[in-house]
């Protein structure tokens, strides 16, 4: 195993300024728990690269714009930012680095077009027979329509709650999987430290 320094790289305009490592060998399990917990597709749009050599061979190429977009169910959770991708003299990946500015959680209209549309029924119920009562609404007449409003709203509000990412944009499974690679991570290098003071 060869170990390579790591140096971050956070454009100022970044929102978050904290790296995300993982080592190679968790990969295939993050994006497994992923697509486990609901994610349909992963998408990546990017620009025009700009390329160029380092001294060491290495070939970099940076993508002022790039656009990362999860697909769920009934969420879309898009990322915009920059990417920088360093790969060794022999053209594989040496490094993948993702920078998000800003993330948007994206619901389809289908989903909350129903209540919606029994909201302004509901409110046009009301405004028509407030029109017609001259001297008001009774509290008979009015229950009724409160009542489902109200179950309405909770409906409206629970399509609109997106279930499954955080403030991120993360699932909840993608970030303890991270957490989980980090601390066997640090295990790993406690163990190489032991050893190498035995």
């Amino acid at each position: 195993m060869v170990s390579v320094p790591v140096q971050y790289w956070w454009p100022e305009s970044a929102k978050w300024n904290f790296p995300i490592e993982v080592a190679v060998e968790v990969i295939p399990r993050l994006c497994k728990s992923k697509f486990d917990n609901g994610e349909l597709e992963e998408l990546l749009f990017v620009d025009l690269p700009h390329e160029y050599r380092l001294n060491s061979g290495q070939t970099v190429l940076e993508y002022k714009k790039a656009v990362q977009e999860s697909v769920y169910e009934q969420l879309r959770v898009v990322w915009e930012g920059q990417l920088k991708i360093v790969f060794t003299s022999e053209l594989k990946v040496l490094s993948w680095d993702f920078c998000a500015k800003s993330h948007e959680e994206l619901l389809p209209r289908w989903s909350i077009v129903p209540q919606v549309n029994q909201l302004v029924a509901l409110a046009s119920k009301y405004q028509s027979m407030a029109h017609s009562n001259g001297n008001g609404i009774s509290v008979e007449e009015l229950q009724p329509i409160c009542k489902v409003f109200v179950a309405c709203a909770h409906q409206l509000a629970n399509s609109l709650e997106p279930p499954c990412v955080n403030e991120l944009g993360f699932t909840k499974r993608f970030v303890r999987c991270i957490q989980i690679a980090e601390v066997v991570n640090s295990m790993k290098d406690l163990l190489i430290l032991a050893a190498t003071t035995i």
